[in-house]
């Protein structure tokens, strides 16, 4: 065969020990909302990477893929809905996304897989004992107790601690706004944070690589609103740097794109 001639590119997906993704749990339910109010789910990264979910698709209960662009860090939650328009209007923040089947009252199977197939995690609800029986038409979500114990137990569930639910809304804290240089940067990295509110408080920086793996965390105490860390440990590539107190606080965590020469 003439060696200029080459074949097509045939794609082949990876098979993978663990199931890639079971960071993310069904964290929240709100099925059966009272009138004028939407129906959610909420989903949260209880791992300590950023999950692409790009690809990940409920097979059973409500009908919802996840398109690029679709990412969880590490701590952080997504919410998605019925009715995004209803949604943001009844609490004050934008859902990820609208799913198109509505969620049984009664109860059903959730389903959550990746893009090879695997399931990363099911919840079968319902609204019979006992299962929280105050989540069935009387305002109330129902939520795990702790992300980190198995969700498929209905014992490990409860009613959310207020009415209408607690969906994931980290947009309704102020925004961490900084100034990182230079960029693309090489031994070390400079922060100047332009919230005087936060002069003289604890950070945490961490430092992710593209496929979401942290690679880098320092706690640092910030003098004058400014901050400076060692890169030199780090090889080249693009990284995204996400910046939070140490302490819980009214700010949002915010992630910044840098490029390591």
């Amino acid at each position: 065969k003439n060696s200029s001639e080459w074949s097509a590119l045939s794609e082949k997906y990876i098979v993978l020990n663990n199931v890639f993704g079971k960071e993310i749990v069904i964290n929240e339910i709100m099925y059966h909302p009272e009138n004028g109010f939407p129906e959610f789910i909420e989903l949260f990264n209880k791992g300590e990477n950023t999950i692409n979910l790009e690809g990940f698709v409920f097979t059973e209960g409500i009908d919802f893929k996840f398109l690029q662009e679709s990412t969880i860090f590490p701590g952080e939650g997504l919410v998605l809905t019925n009715d995004t328009a209803l949604f943001k209007n009844m609490y004050g923040f934008k859902a990820f996304g609208q799913f198109n089947k509505r969620l049984d009252n009664k109860g059903e199977e959730l389903i959550l897989q990746n893009l090879f197939s695997q399931v990363v995690d099911s919840v079968s609800y319902s609204d019979t004992i006992p299962w929280p029986a105050a989540a069935d038409g009387e305002g109330f979500s129902i939520e795990v107790i702790n992300p980190n114990i198995d969700n498929s137990v209905s014992g490990n569930w409860k009613i959310s601690d207020i009415k209408n639910g607690t969906p994931f809304e980290s947009q309704t804290r102020q925004e961490i706004e900084a100034i990182l240089y230079p960029n693309p940067f090489n031994n070390m990295i400079y922060i100047n944070l332009k919230n005087q509110d936060l002069e003289y408080k604890t950070f945490i920086v961490e430092f992710f690589n593209l496929y979401g793996s942290k690679v880098k965390s320092v706690e640092v105490y910030n003098e004058n609103l400014k901050i400076q860390i060692p890169t030199n440990n780090l090889s080249q590539g693009f990284y995204v740097i996400r910046i939070k107190t140490k302490q819980k606080s009214s700010f949002s965590e915010q992630k910044y794109k840098v490029l390591k020469l």
